[in-house]
């Protein structure tokens, strides 16, 4: 991996630890993990699962007291693993199945895959399936 791109990964990973609700509609947060599935298409499998992931996880981790934040970074990890990493985008995927199931208690919910889909169509490169 070029040494720019792993700076410009962390940098985006890092800056979401540093806000209260990173993936709030029509915010940075939103706005910058659109623009990095180019970034992200042109890493190998293995920097995928070896340093893509975990970043994901750790900012999963980060997310886990705020459900719409968490659910939308669940979407955009399932489309950054998508290409290079099924096992890892199918992770994402069921996490997002299972949390979604437990908040739909008798509730109208709100549809966060298309909210993050709608991000990545405003911000970043279009031509991603979903």
């Amino acid at each position: 991996m070029k040494p720019s791109t792993r700076s410009e990964l962390l940098r985006n990973f890092n800056n979401r630890e540093t806000e209260k609700h990173p993936f709030k509609s029509g915010s940075a947060g939103m706005e910058y993990f659109s623009k990095l599935i180019p970034l992200i298409a042109q890493l190998t499998r293995k920097e995928v699962d070896n340093f893509l992931v975990p970043l994901i996880d750790r900012l999963l981790v980060y997310t886990q007291n705020c459900d719409p934040c968490h659910l939308k970074l669940l979407v955009y990890g399932e489309l950054f693993c998508s290409q290079k990493s099924v096992n890892h985008s199918i992770r994402y995927w069921t996490m997002y199945q299972e949390l979604l199931r437990k908040r739909r208690k008798g509730k109208k919910e709100r549809d966060f895959r298309t909210e993050a889909y709608n991000s990545i169509h405003l911000y970043g490169e279009l031509g991603i399936s979903g």
